[in-house]
């Protein structure tokens, strides 16, 4: 079934898609990104589309993150502004999965970035991603197997 732009997989998996989109539409985009750049992507936008569609697939990110791809990313050594219509990427599986998969991009030089400027273009539970919760470290019980199933399709390690 459908319901909008997201396809229902599980009463949890909508329950967290209403929490995110409800956000994602009662903020102000101009608030938002006043100052955020665009991240670069040596590997080229068509190949983070491509990953990020199979993260969809996987209800590791929302349904539509992978036409957000060209809002956020850019092939060009120039800095590019994010567009004032453009919306935050929503994560919607765990938030130590979004620090390994970030992690891993930056490793494999799909993206090219801080990792804080990386945060600021993310959504978890509802809130912009932090720095902070990019920087906490492995603590050696978490369960990757479906990050790396999905990153490793693409030849990416799991950082």
């Amino acid at each position: 079934k459908k319901n909008g732009p997201f396809d229902i997989g599980t009463e949890k998996t909508l329950i967290k898609l209403k929490e995110e989109n409800s956000y994602i539409n009662d903020s102000d985009p101009t608030a938002i990104f006043n100052g955020i750049k665009k991240l670069k992507a040596p590997m080229g936008v068509k190949k983070l589309e491509s990953l990020f569609k199979d993260f969809e697939n996987q209800e590791m990110l929302a349904i539509g993150s992978r036409d957000l791809v060209k809002d956020h990313f850019t092939e060009s050594a120039r800095k590019e502004k994010i567009p004032k219509e453009a919306k935050l990427i929503v994560w919607i599986a765990t938030l130590y999965e979004l620090r390994f998969f970030i992690r891993s991009l930056r490793n494999s030089s799909w993206i090219d970035a801080k990792l804080e400027d990386t945060a600021a273009h993310f959504i978890f539970k509802g809130k912009t991603v932090s720095l902070g919760q990019l920087s906490s470290g492995k603590i050696g019980t978490e369960d990757l197997s479906n990050l790396s199933s999905v990153l490793s399709q693409h030849q990416i390690p799991c950082a």
